[in-house]
């Protein structure tokens, strides 16, 4: 119940970062979503968009915390002969950073945790009862894993160790059933063969036959993205593991070292099992091209808060009597630290943006951009709340898939190009439209600075040909910056969830166009501008880049 309350409080009100937009949009609306399609969850998500109360994006959110509540309660049966672990694990989990902020937006990791914990859970009774319901309940389980992501497969060496003890006990009789359990959850796909055919308006890769569906539920358009990462850069995301463990469980991460012993003598089994999950999961990881690695470490992470919790639990039994239940109050750090941090899922930051993006993106234009959060949110804008302006959004990232090459040739005139080329060649074969770009893309707009203009309008940059006009640029922009929709931005601390850092993009933005008008030789725009852009919260390199082409704008507007 305390956890609810706590979750409830710091539970986004509105849209989430990361594929939160999309998800949303697409549960609403019954679409398909992006590979493997997700069809289970967004049948829930659908369902929790039938609450009458709160905006659509609140409602699927709802989703993510109930399945986390879940899986503190599944973590807890597992560890229920152990009293002092079955309060102490799901605590420590719930307090953990990224658990709790996955589970206040609609995401598909928390619930994919729940499915992880269901099948441990439902195996551990098999191998100690020997019942076949138990074994049927938890194939079914990882049935309903794999089909909610392909992934799930690589917790399957773990998984099957748990039933090792009771392996004499499975007849063909039960094989072939367990199979049938295993397999049938996987008719879930269908959903997204029905739903393509009948063409809804998000609709990612129409598998409308066999073998497009095969390719979306594998994620064939990402493999690409595996195992491709250098040498160099897999060794600097090892290095950053650490790092990023302090920030999950705070210096209370030093507990794991005793819970090491404590959970490997006590839950042997488990402690296997959850080793070659973590394993699988932290290989495939940090091999995946994708700049957010860091949320597909749940599985990771449940691992080592297993660890730190059992460390506590070691110490409060070592010492004994009421002092040593008083250690569990370390458990307040982690929670004070993360309570902080993920009360800024309360504030609309990313919503603003995706509404401050569409006025700033003239009518019928092309938009590139690299970021999927914001993407994502421009989705649910236009498919939610129907504000359609006939934008064509491109996700960059993307374009070196050959599939979502042609599924974009459909709307927009293109031809295969790589880089910033291919942003050229829209603007060439596209001359009735705008091309924009977001501004996360400013370095490959650059090199085509020689042949086209870059005039930074709001939260986007227009890339043209044509000539530009002082008075126009700078009225359209000041128009802008005073109708965007800008709440409780954060002065005195830098934000350190992922909602919260959406609000970097207003200084980026006025740096940008702040040293646009000094290239210009417009002194006094340049400096009313990038003063502005010092009211908002900046990474200290962008801050140092503000006030140095502020300092360079002074100095030019009164020389000596």
């Amino acid at each position: 119940m305390a956890i609810t309350i706590l979750y409830s409080f710091t539970l986004s009100t509105s849209l989430g970062p990361g594929d939160s937009g999309e998800l949303t949009a697409v549960a609403y609306r019954l679409g398909v979503a992006h590979p493997p399609g997700y069809p289970l969850f967004t049948l829930l998500g659908h369902l929790f968009t039938l609450i009458p109360s709160g905006s659509i994006a609140f409602r699927t959110n709802l989703l993510s915390m109930v399945a986390g509540i879940m899986a503190l309660l599944t973590l807890s049966r597992i560890l229920r002969s152990d009293r002092t672990l079955s309060i102490l694990a799901p605590l420590t989990l719930a307090f953990s950073f990224t658990f709790w902020a996955e589970s206040s937006t609609f995401e598909v990791y928390t619930f994919e945790l729940l499915l992880l914990l269901l099948s441990i859970y439902f195996l551990l009774r098999f191998a100690d009862s020997g019942r076949e319901s138990h074994l049927l309940m938890g194939l079914f389980t990882i049935g309903l894993g794999i089909s909610h992501r392909p992934t799930f497969l690589l917790y399957l060496p773990g998984l099957l160790y748990l039933i090792l003890p009771q392996r004499d006990k499975i007849g063909w009789v039960s094989l072939s059933l367990a199979s049938l359990f295993l397999l049938l959850p996987l008719t879930s796909f269908l959903y997204l063969l029905i739903r393509a055919q009948h063409h809804p308006p998000l609709n990612w890769g129409n598998p409308d036959s066999f073998i497009r569906l095969i390719n979306h539920a594998t994620g064939a358009q990402y493999r690409s993205f595996l195992f491709t990462l250098p040498l160099s850069q897999v060794v600097h995301r090892l290095t950053h593991l650490p790092p990023l463990l302090l920030r999950e469980f705070s210096p209370l991460l030093l507990l794991s070292l005793p819970g090491l012993y404590y959970f490997y003598t006590r839950w042997r089994r488990v402690f296997f099992a959850l080793l070659l999950i973590a394993g699988a999961n932290l290989i495939y990881t940090i091999n995946y091209d994708i700049p957010d690695y860091d949320v597909f470490l749940l599985p990771t992470f449940l691992f080592i808060g297993l660890l730190l919790s059992s460390g506590l639990a070691f110490l409060i039994q070592w010492i004994g009597s009421r002092f040593g239940q008083l250690l569990s109050l370390l458990l307040l750090i982690p929670l004070s630290i993360n309570l902080r941090n993920h009360q800024e899922n309360r504030y609309p930051y990313l919503y603003d943006v995706a509404i401050n993006l569409w006025r700033s993106i003239p009518d019928r234009a092309i938009f590139f951009c690299s970021s999927s959060t914001n993407i994502n949110c421009l989705l649910y804008l236009q498919h939610v709340e129907g504000r359609k302006k006939g934008i064509d959004i491109v996700y960059y990232d993307m374009l070196g898939s050959l599939d979502y090459l042609t599924r974009l040739g459909k709307r927009i005139r293109l031809r295969p190009a790589t880089g910033p080329e291919m942003i050229a060649t829209v603007v060439e074969l596209n001359p009735d439209r705008p091309v924009v770009i977001g501004i996360d893309l400013m370095k490959e707009a650059l090199q085509l600075s020689d042949h086209y203009q870059l005039i930074p309008h709001g939260l986007i940059t227009i890339i043209t040909r044509d000539s530009v006009d002082r008075m126009s640029i700078v009225s359209k922009n000041d128009s802008l910056w005073q109708r965007f929709q800008i709440h409780r931005i954060m002065r005195h601390r830098l934000p350190r969830t992922r909602a919260g850092k959406s609000q970097m993009i207003y200084g980026i933005a006025l740096n940008n166009l702040g040293a646009y008008y000094l290239n210009q030789g417009w002194y006094d725009e340049a400096q009313r501008i990038l003063k502005f852009a010092l009211h908002f919260p900046n990474r200290p390199d962008v801050e140092m880049v503000i006030r140095r082409n502020l300092a360079l704008s002074s100095k030019r507007s009164n020389p000596r």
